[in-house]
């Protein structure tokens, strides 16, 4: 496979991408937390409140969408590291667990403290001692032990116990962790230069790991697999194509139809998150291709910076945002939570921007800092 590389265009566009996803996350939890069922509106319900109920439910779909730009980063290079013969276990494992625990060291710590704090708050009962809305019937206060902090720490969250606390978003680090471990295990089996033996010993290992980590997980790696084929795919043919906004347009405005039907229950919910990743795979296709516009000169250009800036704390937002909402959700509903009215969106817009802010301080001290923490650890 020939280098992949990524024009400044398609970078910034993948960067918008990315920061999007981890908003949409975070939106779907300040709904979920602040804000009543749709159901339980009182009065008519406006245009305006089935769109904001609309748009704020599409955060499980993201993370969907991280799983392929997952894929479509970190899959070429160990690609071409392992059957160029420059394969290093050791750089390969210094760049992806400083990348992971940068952030989710931090975020466990600032998870354990919100926690307890926060069941000190007179809501604590609401907050941490019932079943938060819409979140499976799980409490926070039953997720706080010790064994569970650790076992999140070594990536076994959804395989040998639940996330860790309030933090319900640690549920996916797992899932990358295992198909950063599975991926090159494959690719050593079936592809390499090695010895017969070294491989089926490679391939033996993969075994193991999909069977360790479960058929869930394993079926899953499916979608992060499909981000490595994008990137293969552009790697045969690199550079912008003609009439690629057209592109661009048609494949989004089908990832949007995919992810309206979804909304709307009508697609079998075992299917719902392949064939989301296969929309978002080629809306991806297509933006890898963008040619250079007025927005994207340059990588200096203004879009280009806001984009790669957004996407610069997107892992930091999507990671501990959740254990500041739920603290916040504690300190300020006292028994039921708020109607869509204009005062009470005012006040959760307000929250919303205040935990990115948060997250953008944190992310500066941590995802910030993870190019130099790499490069001190491998000199």
């Amino acid at each position: 496979m020939k280098p992949f590389r990524l024009t400044p265009a398609a970078s910034a566009h993948l960067d918008i991408v990315r920061g999007i996803s981890a908003l949409a996350v975070m939106a779907g939890h300040l709904r979920a937390l602040f804000l009543v069922d749709y159901s339980d509106i009182r009065g008519t319900r406006g245009l305006f409140e089935k769109a904001l109920y609309f748009l704020t439910g599409f955060g499980h779909e993201s993370v969907m969408v991280f799983f392929v730009l997952s894929g479509l980063f970190i899959g070429p290079a160990a690609w071409e590291a392992i059957t160029s013969g420059r394969w290093s276990w050791k750089r390969y494992a210094v760049n992806r667990l400083t990348r992971l625990y940068i952030v989710l060291i931090p975020a466990l710590l600032l998870t354990m403290a919100l926690d307890r704090g926060g069941q000190r708050l007179p809501g604590a009962e609401l907050g941490y001692h019932r079943p938060l809305p819409n979140y499976g019937g799980w409490t926070v206060a039953e997720r706080t032990g010790i064994p569970i902090l650790l076992g999140n720490a070594v990536f076994l969250e959804s395989i040998e116990c639940p996330p860790y606390g309030s933090d319900a978003p640690l549920w996916s680090l797992s899932y990358e962790f295992w198909y950063y471990v599975l991926f090159p295990v494959l690719v050593l089996a079936l592809v390499s230069s090695e010895t017969t033996l070294r491989r089926v010993m490679w391939a033996a290992l993969a075994i193991l790991v999909a069977w360790f980590i479960g058929l869930s997980l394993t079926m899953y790696f499916s979608i992060w697999l499909l981000g490595v084929l994008v990137a293969m795919l552009h790697a045969r043919r690199p550079g912008p194509l003609r009439w690629s906004g057209l592109r661009i347009a048609v494949s989004g405005a089908i990832l949007a139809g995919v992810l309206a039907l979804v909304r709307a229950g009508r697609m079998p919910a075992d299917a719902s998150d392949y064939v989301v990743a296969v929309a978002a795979a080629v809306f991806v296709s297509a933006l890898l291709r963008a040619s250079g516009s007025w927005l994207v000169q340059s990588p200096e250009s203004p879009y280009a910076r806001v984009a790669h800036w957004f996407a610069g704390f997107s892992y930091t937002l999507y990671l501990i945002h959740l254990p500041i909402l739920v603290f916040l959700h504690a300190a300020l509903i006292s028994e039921s939570r708020w109607q869509p009215t204009l005062d009470r969106l005012a006040g959760v817009a307000a929250i919303g921007l205040g935990v990115l802010g948060c997250c953008y301080a944190v992310s500066l001290a941590t995802e910030a800092q993870t190019a130099r923490v790499r490069n001190m650890l491998l000199r």
